[in-house]
């Protein structure tokens, strides 16, 4: 008798334990959502843990609890809504904020005009060899309505439901690919989508200009195929190139902005 008492007092107390974390591991998920930016990632990871932990603690107290057969059905149906009703409905609850944060980001902003010049900016294409000047159209777009067109066919595509992370690679020869790889993290961000930068030393002269790294360039992912579409859009022409020698970092695809061709 006083082992099974003592057996209950015990699982009462890790029930009350688990219990407090759940609780943590939610409040934690919300205020993720809340802050500025969000981190929309980190809450999806604390609502996961959170119903994990939920699930495993109460299917262990409902097998080892005294209660009779109806409490323990009563108990289930309550966690059962919680685990399967109330964590999907909150998952999505994320990713429609999610959705509606990254709308505000991608509001139209003006371009700077300078006083100085009429001309437009550098243009974010370059030529290289496979990607010759007279391949594609003449530069229409300053180089702040390239990025702000190249964000926007992302967005209008929902890029973020293929691409929750994106990896952007940079040859390390000069200020203007790390510069340049720096704004395309900045635009992905601002749409909700993680990045990464990492420099890479291009495999041969012929990588220059702003390339997708791809496994198999004969067939690139989806998620690449819409990547090189927004870059279209924003009047840059790239094409596919090989991932790295054997893919250390296990990359479904790599933005990989190479130096500039040689004039």
């Amino acid at each position: 008798m006083e082992t099974d008492k003592g057996r209950q007092v015990a699982l009462g107390t890790a029930f009350g334990v688990n219990g407090a974390v759940v609780t943590t591991l939610v409040g934690v998920g919300f205020n993720m959502v809340s802050y500025s930016p969000p981190e929309f990632s980190y809450a999806r990871y604390s609502f996961i843990l959170a119903a994990v932990l939920t699930a495993l603690g109460s299917a262990t107290w409902l097998t080892l609890t005294e209660l009779t057969l109806p409490w323990r059905v009563f108990w289930g149906l309550v966690v059962g809504f919680g685990v399967f009703v109330l964590f999907p409905t909150t998952m999505r609850w994320v990713g429609e904020r999610q959705q509606i944060w990254a709308a505000a980001q991608v509001a139209p902003t003006p371009a700077p005009v300078s006083s100085a010049s009429s001309s437009p900016a550098p243009p974010l294409s370059i030529a290289g060899p496979g990607n010759p000047p007279q391949d594609r159209p003449a530069p229409s777009k300053t180089f702040s309505e390239q990025f702000e067109a190249f964000q926007s066919h992302l967005y209008a595509v929902n890029f973020y439901r293929l691409a929750k992370r994106v990896v952007i690679l940079y040859a390390p020869f000069g200020g203007q690919p790390s510069s340049i790889a720096n704004g395309f993290s900045g635009l992905f961000r601002d749409i909700g989508i993680d990045a990464e930068v990492h420099s890479q030393t291009p495999s041969g002269p012929f990588q220059n200009g702003i390339l997708i790294s791809v496994p198999d360039v004969n067939k690139p992912p989806e998620a690449a195929i819409i990547l090189d579409e927004a870059l279209k859009a924003a009047g840059v022409i790239s094409r596919y190139i090989p991932l790295p020698m054997g893919n250390p970092m296990k990359l479904p695809f790599a933005l990989f902005i190479g130096p500039p061709a040689a004039p």
